[in-house]
């Protein structure tokens, strides 16, 4: 009975997506160049650090409450600054209509990253500092196993 409790309030009974899809994502790269010798024992490594973006697969996971009024979203790591260990978001300015849900989350005080998915198409679009995100939504029932 425990189990059913955890199961049911930590996702409610509102509606919950899996999303999957392709992140750009911010990435650097150091390139060694020369090692310069100093004294015995050290040496001064001259590099170049590259900053560019690649592609990757990635899931996110979606929920909103059976009212509509809040949920959240789980972004990947892959998909997050290096400094965040939280991988799970409060939604904000959620807005849930016929045809479209619009939110927003906040990583930290700069980056608050747009959610927009349709709902007929169940495409989804993901905006914010150092990864975007596009791919599609499905809705899943949480109280049924998938195996």
């Amino acid at each position: 009975m425990v189990g059913i409790f955890l199961a049911t309030s930590a996702f409610g009974e509102g509606l919950t997506l899996v999303c999957s899809g392709e992140a750009l994502v911010t990435e650097k790269t150091t390139v060694k160049s020369n090692e310069i010798p100093l004294n015995p024992g050290d040496t001064l490594t001259d590099g170049v650090t590259f900053t560019g973006k690649r592609n990757m697969n990635a899931v996110l996971t979606f929920y909103i409450n059976e009212e509509e009024t809040e949920g959240w979203v789980k972004v990947p790591r892959s998909m997050r600054p290096a400094f965040s260990r939280k991988d799970k978001f409060s939604l904000t300015k959620l807005s849930v209509g016929e045809s479209e849900i619009n939110a927003k989350f906040k990583i930290n005080f700069m980056n608050q990253p747009k959610i927009v998915i349709n709902r007929n198409t169940g495409f989804i679009e993901y905006n914010g500092m150092g990864a975007s995100f596009s791919g599609a939504c499905e809705k899943i029932d949480v109280a049924k196993k998938k195996f």
